[in-house]
C-alpha cells in the first residue's frame, strides 16, 4: 500500500464498533436525509423556545465546545465533550450575544482524559449562528428544558479541513451512540469540499495529483492517478479557493500507469487505467488559485476529495512555458473547448505583456530612441555604446528609453543608463517588460510615459551598422504618419521601425496582434522599407507552437 503523499490520500474501511450503525453506502443519501429532517424538527422546536430566560447555573453544567467550524457546504461541526447521559440530539438556543435557534446531532465516543460520566463528542449543528473572530462568551442551552448546557472554550478554535475529517475517522472508529453514517453522507455531500474525505469513505481510494496547470479565464488542465477497486471513476471536478471547476465532459482520458505495478502488484486491470488527464472549467481569476481540491466522482453517484500539494499547481505562461500544456494535451487545437482555451490563453498572455515597470522615469521629449536591451550582458553594453555614439553625433534633440525583460540582470541597467546620459547629455529612462522581444503590448505605456510624438524602436539584441544607422535618424527627423521599417537580411519581423505615437495608437487599437513568429505581421505589411540591413546578436525568435495553434484560431482564422 502507497503511503498517503503529499498530493494524495489513502482510505481504508474503518473498523465499526458491534453497537454502531451500518448503513451500507448505498443506504446513506436516506439516512443524511432523514438526519436533515430531524434537525430541521428540532431547529423549529428551538425557535420557540427563543423566549425563555437562559441561566447558565453552575449545576447544569454538561460539557465544552472545544472546537468548531463551518465546511463549504454551510454545515457547523463541533467537537468537545458532554454529559454521557443527555443523548445525542436536541434543539439548541445558542447564545452569542444574541440568542439563535439551532439543532444538534453528534456521536459519543469515550476518551481517556474524560469522567466516567462524560464523553467525548463530534457533530453537526444547524443554526443562523456563525463564529466569527470576535466570539467570545458562547453558550448552547439543549431542550427542551434549556437547563444543561455546553459552554465553548476561550478562544474557540477552529478545525480546518484535515483536521475535521480526521477527527470525525477517530470519533467513527470508536463511537458508542449517534448516527455515524448520516453524519459521514453529510461530510462526503456532492457540495462539501472538506480535504481528504477518502479516509471516511468506507471504501479504499487511494489517488494523487501530479500537475494542476492553471488558466485564469478558462479553467484548468489537471494530470494525476486515482486507483479505486471497488468503485469506477466516473468524472472529476475541482475547487480553487471559492470557484468550483467542473470537469468537460470528452475532456477525460484514462492511461496505463505501470509505474504504479510494486504499489498494486493484484490490480492489473486498474492500473491499465489509474492515469488521467481532464480539463475542468468554470469562473475562475488570478486570486482564486488557493487551496486547490479535487473531486473524485463514481459511477454510483459518490465522490471523495483529493487535498492537492500546492507545489502541483502552476499558473500557464507564469510558472510554466505556455507549450506545456501540449504534454497534456497534443492536439489539443482539435479539442473542442480550444476556442476558449485560446482565447482565454490570448488575453491572460496579453495583459502580462501589457506590463509596464519604469526603473528610472524617463524626460518628456517629442522623439524617442526606445531600444530593447539584448539577452546577453556584453552585447547590452556594446548596444548602449552604439546608442550613445550615434544619438549623440547626429545632433538630435531625442532622448532614449531602455526597454528590458523582467528577467535581465538588474543590476546592469542603471550603469547602461548612465553611460547613455554621459554622451547625449540628455536622460535617459529604463523600464521593465515581460518580454521585449513581444514589445507591441507594452509600447503604448512606454510612449505615453515619454511624451513622444515621434519614435524609433530598435528591437531585441538587434545591432545596426553606419549606413543603418543613418536611415533610422534620418527617418526620425522626418514628418507625416509613414512607418518606416529596416529588416534584417534574411527578411523577417522589422529589426527597428520608425512611426508616430498618433498613428501608431490607432493601429495598435484596431488591430489584433499574433502572439507567435508573426507577432509582427502587421507591421511588415504596411512598411516603407529603409535603406540597409540589421544583424542580431542570437538566433531570431522560435516558433511556438501552440501560440501558433492560438493565432490561428484567434488571429488569422481558419
Amino acid at each position: 500500500m502507497i503511503a498517503s503523499h503529499q498530493s494524495g490520500f489513502t482510505a481504508q474501511n474503518p473498523h465499526v464498533n458491534a453497537g454502531a450503525d451500518t448503513a451500507s453506502p448505498e443506504d446513506r443519501p436516506a439516512a443524511n436525509a432523514a438526519l436533515l429532517r430531524t434537525l430541521s424538527d428540532l431547529q423549529d422546536q428551538a425557535k420557540e423556545l427563543l423566549g425563555e430566560p437562559l441561566r447558565p447555573q453552575s449545576d447544569n453544567f454538561a460539557g465544552y465546545i472545544e472546537a468548531v467550524t463551518v465546511d463549504s457546504a454551510g454545515h457547523i461541526w463541533v467537537a468537545g465533550w458532554i454529559r454521557r447521559s443527555l443523548g445525542c440530539q436536541f434543539s439548541v438556543v445558542i447564545a452569542d450575544r444574541q440568542k439563535y435557534a439551532g439543532a444538534m446531532s453528534v456521536i459519543c465516543y469515550d476518551r481517556a482524559d474524560l469522567a466516567p460520566g462524560d464523553q467525548a463528542m463530534f457533530g453537526i449543528i444547524c443554526t443562523d449562528w456563525r463564529p466569527s473572530s470576535d466570539t467570545d462568551e458562547v453558550f448552547l442551552f439543549l431542550g427542551p428544558e434549556l437547563k444543561p448546557f455546553l459552554r465553548a472554550v476561550r478562544p474557540l478554535p477552529k478545525l480546518g479541513g484535515e483536521l475535521l475529517t480526521e477527527r470525525f475517522a477517530e470519533a467513527r472508529l470508536n463511537h458508542t451512540q449517534g448516527q455515524a453514517d448520516a453524519l459521514q453522507a453529510l461530510l462526503l455531500d456532492a457540495q462539501n469540499w472538506l480535504p481528504k474525505t477518502a479516509q471516511i469513505a468506507g471504501f479504499t481510494v487511494e489517488a494523487a495529483v501530479e500537475e494542476l496547470l492553471v488558466l485564469p479565464g478558462f479553467g484548468s488542465l489537471v494530470q494525476g492517478w486515482v486507483v479505486s477497486p471497488a468503485k469506477p471513476v466516473a468524472q472529476f471536478s475541482l475547487r480553487l479557493g471559492q470557484r468550483v471547476l467542473r470537469g468537460v465532459p470528452g475532456s477525460l482520458s484514462l492511461r496505463p500507469r505501470p509505474d504504479l505495478a510494486t504499489a498494486y502488484p493484484r490490480t492489473p486491470r486498474l492500473l491499465e487505467r489509474a492515469g488521467f488527464t481532464v480539463v475542468t472549467r468554470g469562473v475562475l481569476y488570478s486570486e482564486d488559485i488557493t487551496h486547490p481540491v479535487l473531486k473524485v466522482h463514481f459511477e454510483d453517484g459518490t465522490s471523495v476529495n483529493v487535498s492537492i500539494d500546492a507545489n502541483a499547481v502552476r499558473r500557464i505562461g507564469h510558472a510554466v512555458p505556455v507549450d506545456d500544456v501540449l504534454r497534456l494535451y497534443p492536439g489539443i487545437a482539435a479539442e473542442e473547448f480550444f476556442e476558449d482555451f485560446a482565447n482565454a490563453l490570448r488575453a491572460d498572455t496579453i495583459k502580462r505583456l501589457r506590463s509596464v515597470v519604469m526603473v528610472k522615469s524617463p524626460e518628456q521629449n517629442q522623439r524617442y530612441v526606445i531600444v530593447a536591451v539584448p539577452s546577453h550582458s556584453s552585447d547590452a553594453y556594446l548596444l548602449a555604446d552604439g546608442v550613445a555614439r550615434h544619438v549623440s553625433s547626429e545632433g538630435e534633440a531625442c532622448s532614449v528609453m531602455l526597454m528590458a525583460d523582467q528577467s535581465c540582470d538588474r543590476g546592469q541597467l542603471p550603469v547602461l543608463a548612465d553611460a547613455i546620459e554621459a554622451q547625449t547629455g540628455r536622460r535617459c529612462g529604463v523600464c521593465l517588460v515581460e518580454q521585449a522581444d513581444k514589445p507591441l503590448w507594452a509600447l503604448p505605456a512606454v510612449l505615453a510615459a515619454t511624451g513622444a510624438e515621434r519614435f524609433l524602436f530598435m528591437a531585441k539584441d538587434v545591432f545596426l551598422d553606419q549606413l543603418s544607422w543613418r536611415a533610422v535618424l534620418t527617418g526620425l527627423k522626418a514628418e507625416g504618419d509613414a512607418l518606416l521599417s529596416l529588416r534584417y537580411r534574411d527578411g523577417g519581423t522589422p529589426a527597428a521601425f520608425v512611426w508616430t505615437k498618433k498613428a501608431f495608437d490607432a493601429w495598435s487599437h484596431t488591430t489584433k496582434h499574433p502572439l507567435g513568429i508573426r507577432h509582427c505581421a502587421g507591421l511588415t505589411d504596411k512598411a516603407i522599407s529603409l535603406p540597409g540591413y540589421a544583424r542580431t546578436a542570437v538566433a531570431l525568435l522560435p516558433s511556438n507552437r501552440l501560440f501558433e495553434n492560438v493565432d490561428q484560431q484567434s488571429v488569422f482564422g481558419p
